[in-house]
């Protein structure tokens, strides 16, 4: 055999081979395609059927059935859970848009219809509120939501959906509105009830004053002729007991008058206009100039007061009410009191005008902070301080309350004192 021969041989077993060999990588890698392709279209199958199973549990667990309504023919297909939603035996149910129609609720029908119409007209979605006579001939409430599926074309194909027994929660919410309506009820029954018993104690704080007042003043004034007429036969612990007896009148009188005061501010209806506070205070400082003078005290008005809603008499009382006592409960050489007023925010977050009368008197303990605007509540006693009955601050209390507004005062013992009080009815609020 001729070398060339044998090398032509040679090079067609190599080229034959070579062939063999690229045929058995094309099917090792269709076999490989085919391989990943299975397991590809497997694992999907298994993540299928995860979430076919998240779902059933997802609608097990809030009790909704499944149902579809053929576009064309209206017939329902419905799953396993939704005879139960409706109240239903399984299998007793008709498949056609009759047999629904026959359930629901005459009231809630039309409404039901068109909210399907629309999500086949163009909406795609809607949520239906309606009610279905159970087996039992009650009342089911039931939420249904649905979805339009279309062609390629966009034509409307079947509705799926999900339906809710809503029935125990819709009981709940009615329990609790009646809840709701019977708390606001008694809330109004007793703010009425409060409101009377107030006018009642006003009335009887008022008429039970004004009529001690009178024996009172008698036994003041007879005490006063037996000093007068039988003074040069009483011994001094006579005449003594009978000028105590004569302070405790006056004393006793100045606490009827308090006390008129104070159920006078509850008689009275609020006078509200649009007044200049800074003309109230000047009124005010007119009637103390003679005591400010007494006590040397020196006052300056910080800022300006606003031009305001309020009852002039009544505010010009607060304004009289805590001057009074910023100079009184003063025992500095120098006294000094500040007015003025400035913008504060709520709690909740709306903007209020305080007015403020700041001294640099006696000031309060932290723990009578709110006991000083107690009736006839005095933290010395009756000899310091140029007495009182100590119902002058429960009264500015009063007073602000019947404007909406409030009242406290910031303090500590021998540092001063700062009353504030807002008057909301003033400010709109």
């Amino acid at each position: 055999m001729s070398r060339s021969f044998v090398l032509f041989d040679a090079m067609f077993d190599m080229a034959h081979f070579l062939k063999l060999a690229s045929y058995g990588l094309v099917f090792a890698g269709l076999a490989i395609d085919f391989y990943l392709l299975y397991s590809t279209a497997a694992d999907q199958a298994e993540e299928l059927r995860h979430s076919s199973q998240r779902l059933q549990l997802a609608l097990d667990s809030a009790g909704a059935g499944i149902w579809t309504r053929d576009i064309q023919t209206k017939e329902y297909s419905w799953g396993e859970r939704i005879e139960g939603v409706f109240g239903l035996e399984p299998g007793t149910f008709d498949r056609t848009n009759e047999a629904w129609v026959d359930l629901v609720h005459p009231k809630d029908l039309a409404g039901a219809e068109e909210a399907i119409d629309r999500a086949i007209a163009g909406d795609s979605r809607c949520e239906i509120k309606y009610r279905v006579r159970s087996k039992g001939g009650n009342w089911s409430h039931i939420v249904a939501t649905g979805i339009v599926e279309r062609d390629l074309d966009g034509k409307p194909v079947q509705m799926v959906g999900t339906c809710i027994d809503v029935s125990e929660l819709k009981a709940a919410e009615d329990a609790l509105r009646q809840l709701n309506r019977d708390l606001e009820k008694r809330v109004i029954e007793r703010t009425e009830e409060l409101e009377r018993s107030n006018r009642e104690l006003d009335d009887f704080a008022y008429i039970a004053s004004h009529d001690l007042k009178e024996p009172l003043r008698g036994i003041h004034n007879y005490s006063k002729f037996l000093l007068e007429d039988y003074g040069d036969v009483l011994d001094e612990d006579g005449k003594s007991k009978l000028e105590t007896l004569c302070r405790l009148t006056q004393r006793l009188e100045s606490l009827i008058n308090a006390l008129l005061r104070y159920a006078r501010v509850g008689r009275i209806d609020l006078d509200l206009e649009t007044v200049d506070l800074n003309e109230v205070l000047q009124g005010v400082l007119d009637g103390l100039r003679f005591s400010l003078d007494d006590a040397s005290a020196v006052l300056s008005l910080v800022s300006p007061l606003p031009v305001t809603r309020c009852d002039a008499i009544q505010t010009g009382e607060v304004l009289h009410n805590l001057i009074s006592n910023a100079f009184k409960y003063n025992n500095e050489p120098h006294k000094t009191i500040e007015i003025g007023s400035e913008q504060r925010s709520t709690p909740d977050g709306k903007a209020e005008v305080a007015f403020f009368v700041r001294d640099n008197g006696i000031g309060i303990p932290e723990k009578h902070l709110e006991d000083v605007f107690g009736l006839f509540k005095r933290l010395h006693s009756q000899r310091m301080f140029g007495g009182g009955t100590g119902a002058g601050l429960t009264i500015v209390r009063k007073i602000v309350d019947r404007h909406g507004g409030s009242t406290w005062v910031e303090s500590a013992e021998g540092q001063g004192s700062t009353f504030y009080f807002t008057l909301s009815k003033a400010t709109g609020e």
